[in-house]
């Protein structure tokens, strides 16, 4: 991998597929728990600010809504100062 990035600086997905062909997926390891008393948690991660920024915008351009009254197009004027 790291001759080939060497040389192209950039792979697609079908150049790093042939790169990995040859390798061989290690088995499925269990979930690491810091203590045997801790059960495995069906609760997801807390989700950063940005990643709850980015959720809602997807939600509004999904549903054509403005998400927190930032419209959807620039400023009328055009000079992008707002």
């Amino acid at each position: 991998l790291v001759l080939e990035l060497l040389e192209h600086e950039t792979l697609n997905a079908k150049e790093l597929v042939e790169i990995f062909a040859d390798g061989q997926r290690r088995p499925v390891r269990p979930t690491w728990l810091s203590s045997e008393d801790r059960p495995i948690s069906a609760i997801p991660p807390v989700r950063t600010p940005a990643e709850e920024a980015a959720e809602q915008q997807r939600t509004s351009d999904q549903s054509g809504v403005v998400s927190q009254g930032v419209p959807e197009t620039g400023p009328a004027d055009g000079d992008g100062r707002g």
